[in-house]
């Protein structure tokens, strides 16, 4: 799996900005936006509220966990922006019930809905297998900071990888 596809910022990996479910999510929510605006006005402090909290608070809680410095933590907030994505598919088969949405905007919404939730399932799968993923380095090394260049094997049975450090001259 390419790590340059998740969340962590150094040069060789994405900001959460470029991902594309917070890219995706961040227009669902524009999208959710618009379409609420033609809600009834009985609605404002009800399932219009409801609907942009929702789809606001996905790609929100992207960006809050990819600002985490630890992959378990990222996780969490990648589990509530998923939570938030179901809680918006529901409450779109309220308004296409209600007639707020036609067909067609009901389909467009529940499609990038799916998407999003295929994405953010991803994201949470890579990142539980960085959070179980644990390396010890025993002994000190004094004043003298490691470098870790690159895996040399991994024993999947063993949970186990060898490692090849090295000291800066």
């Amino acid at each position: 799996m390419n790590a340059s596809l998740y969340c962590k910022t150094s040069n060789q990996m994405k900001t959460y900005k470029e991902l594309d479910i917070w890219i995706k999510s961040r227009k669902l929510a524009t999208y959710c936006y618009e379409l609420t605006k033609d809600f009834p006005k009985d609605e404002i402090f009800g399932l219009t509220t409801q609907i942009r909290r929702s789809a606001v608070s996905v790609p929100s809680n992207i960006a809050e966990g990819c600002g985490r410095n630890t992959s378990k933590s990222t996780s969490q907030f990648l589990y509530i922006a998923r939570g938030s994505l179901y809680e918006l598919e529901m409450q779109s088969y309220i308004a296409f019930d209600l007639n707020y949405f036609n067909e067609d905007t009901f389909n467009a919404v529940i499609d990038i809905i799916n998407d999003c939730i295929k994405l953010a399932n991803g994201l949470i799968n890579y990142h539980q297998k960085l959070a179980e993923q644990k390396l010890v380095i025993k002994g000190g090394f004094g004043h003298r900071t490691p470098d870790i260049d690159f895996i040399v094997s991994s024993n999947n049975t063993t949970n186990t990888s060898e490692i090849l450090i090295t000291f800066p001259s």
